[in-house]
Parts: structure tokens; sequence; C-alpha cells
């Protein structure tokens, strides 16, 4: 699976490489970026989560397939969207993303979820796609609910940013 390349009108989703190490730490490590998901990372953090996302990946797994988005016209790196089975026997999957701010407010978020989607149901089997995002963002919110998921849980002091305890939205979408 790790050879998977998702294509979409503008964008092209390959599993993340070399080429896409440098987005993904700066990503991680913006404080504006990560004000809604975690406290942001360290550099030993970032590249420690870039080799943890960057594994070899298959159907069994447990662990995340995460995409680089890249602008197939111009091969700029846009940021990352992951999948990841939580439950092989019920076919449960999450997906999550990171976009960056330069890149946000141009359908690219919107495309590549769609795109996702598509993989997660059709080659991947899945029945049911999970999202988390802070009751906050309401840039999540919205494209969350554009694309089909439906808030299905608020998760009570799901994560601490910043030392306070932030609540979540657990949205869902089955075809």
């Amino acid at each position: 699976m790790n050879k998977t390349i998702l294509v979409t009108k503008r964008l092209t989703l390959a599993p993340l490489n070399k080429s896409d190490k440098s987005l993904f730490i700066e990503l991680c490590m913006d404080p504006k970026v990560m004000e809604h998901c975690y406290d942001p990372s360290t550099l030993e953090e970032a590249e420690a989560g870039f080799e943890a996302f960057s594994q070899p990946w298959d159907c069994n797994s447990h662990d995340w397939l995460c995409f680089g988005i890249t602008e197939t016209n111009t091969g700029e790196k846009v940021g990352n969207i992951s999948v990841k089975i939580l439950d092989h026997k019920q076919h449960i999957g999450e997906v999550g993303f990171l976009l960056n701010p330069c890149k946000q407010g141009k359908g690219y978020a919107f495309e590549a979820l769609k795109r996702v989607k598509a993989f997660s149901f059709d080659v991947l089997n899945l029945k049911k796609l999970k999202a988390i995002c802070s009751t906050q963002n309401t840039s999540s919110i919205k494209l969350l609910e554009k694309s089909g998921f439906i808030q299905a849980a608020i998760l009570k002091n799901n994560v601490v940013i910043k030392g306070k305890s932030i609540d979540d939205y657990q949205y869902e979408y089955m075809r």
C-alpha cells in the first residue's frame, strides 16, 4: 500500500517521502497550525513523527497511512492527509489532515478528503470514517460538514493544549 498514489483534478496524494519532510515538520511545529490539535512539536518530536508517519503500511496495520498532498501542476507541497483503520473487524477508520496555512481556503482539503474517503471505502473496504476536531476549530468543522460528515459526539476534555483541557467533536461518515 505504500506505493498507492491518489490523484484528483489538482492534487497528487502520495505516501510520505523525503520531499514531504520539511513541510511536515514545519506544520507540526507551527503554533497556529497546531492550536486546535496538540501542543506544537519540538524539532525532535516532529522528526520522530515524520519517521512514524512514513513507515511501510498495509491493510492490516494499526498505524496511520499518511499521504503528502502536492499541487500536481506546480509540485508545491500543500500538506498531508492520513487514514488509520481503528477497528479491522467493524471496518471503521479515522481521517486527519494538516494544511499549510497559505494553501488553506482554496478547496484543497475538501478535494483531498473526498479522494481519501473514496479510497477508504473502495480500496480499504471501510464502512465508517471518523474524524476528531476541536469544538473551536471552525475551519475543520465546516470542511467535515461540507464533506458529508455528521457530528456524532462531544468528547469532553479530550486533549490538553497549552495546559488547558479542550473539548473535541467526533464526526462520522458512512457511505
